[in-house]
């Protein structure tokens, strides 16, 4: 959803006279206007992002699609490995042959890997290369000052100056690009690929300088890998020692930030923050004060010698310092147990270009050897509103709390709820219910708020609120546009038809 549309018309729906008698403010014209105009844009926003429906798509819910038997998915956010097939492995000579591949690459293209929600993370190769710093100092090698490998989950999630931002999530046990540290995979389950990243543990920064390679273009082997190789840089910022006297005349030292010159002496830093270690009766041990140079103790105070002087580690473009492996995870193939179908829904005021998200309420429905709903399994609402399956609110099964600052707004959340259907239905007729909220501006200013009960249906060849699909279909993560989700199948499934419950294996 988009969240609330605050509604601001006094002037277009109030008559300009201040003749009392000609007053023409009517609160449930304006906010029917506006539940039109919300599911106008709805219908066109879905067109424009995946196409004009087949005349004959019915959404899942057709006559001889919710036939066969189903296995209900566990939702499993820690991650379960028992739910995918061991992830692949690769010997010395493919590892070789992705080294090999990386080092004479003339174009090096950064392109996040497509169509990964669930899958694997592998360590490939740890880099030997030596660097050198602005200064001239002793080379270090890149590789054993990378840790932390983090990826972005959201295209919003950015990097500046070393510093992150946004939605990133940190890779377990993936530290020091060092593959034989940690040979095991982590997966990763609704996880991003829009960027990666890892913290220098010189500069304390983190890095985004990498590549990812499409495995099919370095052999046909290796289709359905993506390798992401990252590239070494550092920019730890100079310090410089100084050297003074107490007030007890003892000799002491600190630092201050910056590569000061020495031979310029003590009066260019005069005035500035020194951090110096000092006895702390109260902790017991030594800790860093701040104290400002020239103003504690003697004049006898010195510029000393550089540490890490201008630490700026230039990258070379080589991408060999570390690369790990990117694969899907793919579902075990288990023995069907129940005859299961699952609803995805969306509450149709989500209509801007990155919110078909279809997780306003996703539930499961058991059925019967006639195909009659038996159970009915509340999964998940993404609603920010109220949100009715056969007359269940999904916020109150799950106990979520209201939130009193406007009237029927709910949090979000996920549980098992289940309960019997009130009558018998298939399941395109159980009825789902989504509570629109309207903010009405009176003439004074005060706000009036305005409800309407929209019914989340799914008509043949036409925009739809719901969809039938199988339990193993993952809910889409908040916000997640459904077909870069499903890896642009979506698309070809709104307007081709074809199995219902196949468009996005």
């Amino acid at each position: 959803m988009t969240g609330v549309a605050a509604v601001a018309m006094c002037a277009a729906f109030t008559s300009c006279s201040k003749d009392s008698e000609n007053y023409s403010y009517n609160p449930e014209q304006i906010a029917q206007n506006e539940f039109e105009a919300r599911l106008t844009k709805y219908k066109e926003s879905f067109v424009n992002n995946f196409g004009q429906p087949a005349a004959n798509q019915t959404w899942g819910f057709g006559v001889g699609e919710t036939r066969g038997a189903m296995t209900r998915a566990n939702i499993d956010v820690n991650g379960n490995l028992e739910k995918y097939e061991n992830c692949p492995t690769l010997g010395p000579t493919e590892e070789a042959d992705v080294v090999n591949y990386v080092t004479n690459l003339s174009d090096k293209p950064k392109v996040a890997p497509t169509g990964l929600v669930n899958y694997f993370v592998t360590q490939v190769h740890c880099g030997t290369e030596t660097y050198g710093n602005a200064d001239g100092g002793n080379g270090i090698v890149g590789s054993a000052h990378m840790d932390h490998l983090v990826i972005a989950m959201q295209s919003s999630a950015t990097i500046s100056d070393g510093v992150l931002s946004g939605d990133w999530e940190h890779i377990n046990n993936f530290n020091r690009g060092d593959n034989t540290d940690w040979k095991g995979n982590t997966l990763v389950e609704n996880g991003g690929t829009f960027n990666f990243a890892y913290n220098g543990s010189e500069d304390s920064k983190y890095h985004d300088r990498w590549i990812a390679i499409d495995g099919a273009n370095i052999d046909a082997k290796y289709a359905g890998y993506y390798y992401v190789c990252f590239d070494f840089e550092g920019s730890m910022p100079g310090k410089t020692v100084i050297k003074f006297r107490d007030e007890n005349n003892d000799p002491r030292q600190g630092y201050v930030e910056g590569a000061w010159d020495r031979t310029l002496g003590i009066d260019q830093v005069m005035g500035k923050t020194a951090y110096v270690e000092v006895w702390d009766n109260a902790a017991g041990a030594n800790i860093i004060k701040t104290w400002t140079v020239g103003q504690e103790g003697t004049k006898e105070w010195q510029l000393d010698n550089v540490i890490n002087g201008n630490m700026i580690v230039q990258p070379n473009s080589s991408y060999l310092d570390w690369i790990v492996r990117l694969v899907k995870a793919q579902p075990k193939e288990v023995e069907p147990a129940k005859d299961v179908v699952r609803v995805i829904a969306e509450d149709m005021a989500g209509y801007s270009a990155d919110d078909f998200d279809f997780n306003d309420v996703v539930f499961d429905c058991e059925l019967d050897a006639d195909k009659n709903v038996t159970n009915i399994t509340l999964v998940h609402t993404g609603a920010e509103f109220s949100i009715t399956v056969d007359g269940v609110e999904v916020h109150e099964a799950f106990g979520l709390p209201k939130n009193t600052n406007r009237p029927q707004y709910w949090t979000m959340g996920s549980g098992s709820y289940s309960f019997k259907p009130s009558k018998t239905y298939k399941v395109g007729e159980i009825p789902v219910i989504a509570t629109q909220i309207v903010e009405v501006k009176k003439e004074d200013g005060t706000i009036e708020y305005k409800s309407k009960e929209i019914t989340l249906d799914a008509p043949t060849g036409m925009t739809t609120g719901k969809i039938a699909v199988r339990p193993d279909f993952g809910i889409v993560p908040e916000r997640q546009n459904i077909d870069t989700y499903t890896n642009k199948k979506f698309s070809q499934y709104v307007q081709n038809g074809g199995q219902w419950d196949t468009w996005y294996k």
